[in-house]
C-alpha cells in the first residue's frame, strides 16, 4: 500500500536533518502546492482491488498517516520556535497536511475514520471556531427577553470538556451550534429553549440536572396530586413530541438524552404513585385528614367561603391562603379536585345563579337554628 504523502514526509525529515546539501536538492516550497494536488489526484483516482472495503481500508491508512505527519509537524514547530529558526515551511507543510485531512473528511466521509485526530487539528482550528460559533448562540441569546434566564448557564452547558475529542464529536459540536443558532429565536421561554437543547442533544451533564429541577419545581408547586400528574404527563408528552432533525449526528445524541429525560419522568411519576398510596393508607386509619366532600359547586363554594371572610367567621383575611387550604383540603359535587384558577375567579366574581344556591342553603341553616332557639 502506497503512502501517498512519503514525499512530504521526506521533505520533513531532510529539512529536520539539517544537511544543507540534501536541502538545497529539495524542490522550491512554492512546489508543495503541486505535490499536494497530486496527492488529491492519487486519492480520487485510487482503484481498490478489493471493492469498497479495499477503498475504505486505503482512504483510513492515508488518513492515519497525515495525522501521525501532522503530530510529528506540531513536536517540530515547537522545537524550532524555541530556537528562534524559519518557521515557514514546517508551517506550509502543517497547513497541507490540515487541507488533506478536510478534503478526506468532506468527500470520502462513508471511509474515513471518525475516531483517529490530531492534537493541533482539534486544538487550533476546532476550538477557536467553536467558541466563535459559542459567542454567536449567547449573543442572540442575551438579547431575548426570556423571565429569570441564567445566561451564563447555558454557555456552560455547551462546553463539552467531558467528552473525547475525536473528528465526530467535533463535526457533531460544530452541528449543533449552527443548528441552535439558527433556532433560537423561535423560542418563547426557557423550556422551550431547553427543548430545543434536547433537540440538539446537548449532553452536559450540568443541562441536564438543570431539566430535571426545573420539572421538579413545577411539580411541587401544583397544590394536588391531579395537578402535579398533569406537568409530568405534559412534559413526557412534549418530549416525545419532539421533532428529530434530520442530522444524524444530533439525532443520535438527542435519542440518548431523550430517553435520559423520560426515564426520569417515569421515576418521578413512580414517587407520585407511592406517595398517593401512602397517604391513602394514612387516611384509611386516620393519620391524616381526607378532603371533604361539599354539595357545592366550586363557584357556590368560593361564594361561601368569601361571605364567611366578610362577616368575620373566618378570621383569614388573606385571600390566597384561603384558596389553597379550599383546594387541598375540599371536594366539590363536580369534581373531585379544584383548580386554583377556577376557585379565585369563583371568589371574586359571582353568578346570579350561584349566589341564588347559596341563599337557599343559608335560609334552610337558619330555618333550622331558629327551630332550636
Amino acid at each position: 500500500m502506497t503512502y501517498e504523502i512519503s514525499y512530504l514526509y521526506h521533505y520533513f525529515i531532510t529539512l529536520r536533518s539539517g544537511n544543507k546539501e540534501d536541502i538545497q536538492d529539495l524542490d522550491p516550497p512554492e512546489d508543495l502546492d503541486i505535490e499536494y494536488m497530486r496527492i488529491i489526484s492519487r486519492i480520487n483516482c485510487y482503484l481498490p482491488d478489493c471493492g469498497p472495503s479495499g477503498l475504505k481500508i486505503y482512504i483510513r491508512i492515508q488518513q492515519y498517516a497525515i495525522i501521525r505527519f501532522s503530530d510529528m509537524l506540531e513536536s517540530a514547530i515547537e522545537e524550532w520556535r524555541s530556537l528562534a529558526a524559519d518557521l515557514s515551511i514546517l508551517e506550509k507543510l502543517q497547513l497541507l497536511s490540515e487541507q488533506l485531512l478536510n478534503y478526506l473528511i468532506a468527500y470520502h466521509y462513508q471511509s474515513f475514520n471518525h475516531l483517529a485526530i490530531s492534537s493541533r487539528y482539534r486544538m487550533r482550528d476546532f476550538k477557536y471556531q467553536y467558541h466563535q460559533e459559542v459567542l454567536g448562540f449567547i449573543s442572540i441569546l442575551s438579547k431575548m427577553s426570556f423571565e429569570n434566564l441564567d445566561i451564563k448557564n447555558f454557555e456552560q452547558y455547551l462546553f463539552f470538556e467531558h467528552l473525547k475529542y475525536n473528528f465526530e464529536n467535533l463535526e457533531y459540536q460544530l452541528t449543533m451550534i449552527k443548528f441552535l443558532s439558527a433556532r433560537v429565536r423561535k423560542c418563547g421561554n426557557e423550556i422551550q429553549l431547553m427543548h430545543l437543547l434536547l433537540q440538539a442533544g446537548v449532553s452536559h451533564p450540568l443541562f441536564l440536572e438543570h431539566f430535571q429541577l426545573t420539572i421538579i419545581h413545577q411539580i411541587q408547586s401544583q397544590p394536588g396530586a391531579t395537578q402535579q400528574y398533569k406537568i409530568l404527563t405534559e412534559s413526557k408528552r412534549a418530549i416525545k413530541l419532539l421533532p428529530f432533525t434530520g442530522e444524524s449526528l444530533l439525532d443520535k445524541q438527542s435519542l440518548k438524552m431523550r430517553k435520559k429525560m423520560l426515564q426520569f419522568l417515569n421515576n418521578e411519576k413512580d414517587f407520585l404513585n407511592e406517595l398517593k398510596l401512602q397517604n391513602s393508607e394514612f387516611a384509611a386509619v386516620e393519620l391524616l385528614d381526607s378532603k371533604y366532600k361539599v354539595s357545592f359547586s366550586v363557584k357556590q363554594l368560593a361564594f361561601y367561603a368569601f361571605l364567611n371572610v366578610k362577616s368575620g367567621i373566618i378570621t383569614e383575611q388573606r385571600a390566597k391562603r384561603i384558596h389553597e387550604y379550599a383546594i387541598s383540603h375540599i371536594q366539590t359535587a363536580e369534581q373531585d379536585s379544584i383548580s386554583e384558577k377556577s376557585f379565585k375567579n369563583a371568589y371574586y366574581l359571582h353568578a346570579p345563579e350561584d349566589v341564588r344556591k347559596v341563599i337557599e342553603k343559608l335560609s334552610s341553616m337558619l330555618a333550622m337554628a331558629r327551630n332550636y332557639y
